[in-house]
């Protein structure tokens, strides 16, 4: 009797499960782990070793908490947790500037950074008897100083959005979130069905995504969860990894690539028929450097296109209007300010201009040029 064949390739999906501490949801975490154990299967979880207020007045840490502690120093004796470190405290700090979110790294300097990263790392070797090599920046925010920081202690991965930063020239490992749990499967199928020789997915999730925890926010429930693992585990072509055991295998996850999946993605000037010039949402997996580099040349060829017919007719509108005799002034000044106070109104309220924001701006910009011109 013959074996059946093997597939031709396989989607390897790395699960990441973000907050663990002190005051997280332990019954949700046990169930998660009940289930990764049921199924054969492993997941990143980023853990958190204090607590902000923790942090403030030397309260209890994660290895002070016997209950969490063990939960994760099991999990991770068995095989079924890869125990990153996620922060220090999970303090909600803010960042400088337009478009500021909630950081605990970014701009505070590389010793503050350096003495966070130290201190968090050696609360979670106490805890789990390992040292983790993946961080994971709480809100998914860092900055420059983030990287030399985790470069200067020798942790060598980190797992942030799809947008974070990237210098050009560092060692670091870069293995960023591509989708949710509810967005999986979806992942699973693009990859499959995509260019990539070694496609690459990466779930986020949290305690508040089960209805368990929130009613509100969550998106499944523990029984789902469990069946969704289930379902994972029975593909014979994809295969469940951490962090750690992606980088063993060879997986590319260096700065170059994760440089070329942000120009692809960088889109906020693209036209939306531009960003779906791809025959896969290539938005829920990491692409490989060279798919992401066609990827984004297609756009930018379509961008340009779309921008140029843009200007073309909105000349045209303004030549025909100085032709039909309306006051040049008038125009002139309805344009002109039209656009100053669109493009402040967007500045000030996102601090980033998307595509069909910008294709107004061009159009009334254009429409100064034929005005002027005429």
């Amino acid at each position: 009797m013959s074996k059946a064949a093997p597939p031709e390739k396989t989607v390897t999906v790395v699960l990441r499960y973000d907050d663990y501490g002190p005051a997280s949801d332990t019954a949700i975490e046990r169930g998660i782990l009940e289930s990764l154990a049921r199924h054969g299967l492993s997941c990143v979880f980023g853990v958190v070793p204090f607590t902000a207020m923790d942090i403030a007045v030397g309260g209890q840490s994660l290895c002070a908490n016997e209950e969490k502690s063990t939960m994760l120093r099991q999990a991770v004796a068995d095989g079924v947790v890869e125990a990153a470190l996620h922060g220090c405290s999970h303090q909600r700090l803010t960042e400088r500037g337009p478009g500021s979110r909630p950081t605990e790294f970014a701009g505070r300097g590389y010793e503050t950074q350096l003495a966070l990263i130290l201190r968090g790392r050696k609360e979670l070797e106490a805890c789990t008897g390992r040292v983790p090599d993946c961080f994971i920046p709480p809100f998914n925010s860092y900055d420059v100083e983030t990287v030399w920081a985790l470069e200067r202690v020798g942790i060598g991965c980190l797992s942030a959005s799809m947008f974070g930063f990237a210098p050009e020239r560092t060692s670091m490992r870069f293995l960023p979130q591509t989708c949710n749990l509810t967005q999986m499967r979806a992942a699973v199928e693009a990859a499959r069905a995509g260019t990539d020789a070694k496609p690459l997915v990466v779930p986020l999730f949290h305690e508040f995504d089960f209805v368990e925890n929130s009613a509100q926010r969550g998106r499944m429930s523990l029984g789902q969860f469990d069946g969704l693992l289930a379902w994972l585990a029975a593909q014979p072509d994809v295969t469940v990894r951490t962090a750690a055991q992606i980088q063993a295998e060879g997986h590319d996850l260096g700065v170059e690539r994760y440089r070329a999946q942000q120009r692809f993605l960088m889109a906020s000037l693209h036209p939306r028929a531009a960003r779906v010039v791809r025959a896969e949402p290539a938005r829920l997996r990491y692409l490989e450097r060279d798919r992401a580099e066609r990827l984004r040349r297609a756009v930018v060829r379509k961008t340009a296109a779309s921008y140029a017919l843009a200007a073309l007719c909105a000349a045209g509108g303004g030549v025909a209007a100085v032709v039909a005799g309306l006051p040049k002034g008038l125009l002139l000044g309805l344009a002109g300010g039209a656009n100053a106070a669109w493009v402040a109104m967007l500045l000030r309220r996102k601090g980033d201009i998307y595509y069909n924001a910008a294709r107004l701006s061009v159009f009334l910009a254009a429409l100064l040029a034929g005005v002027w011109a005429a």
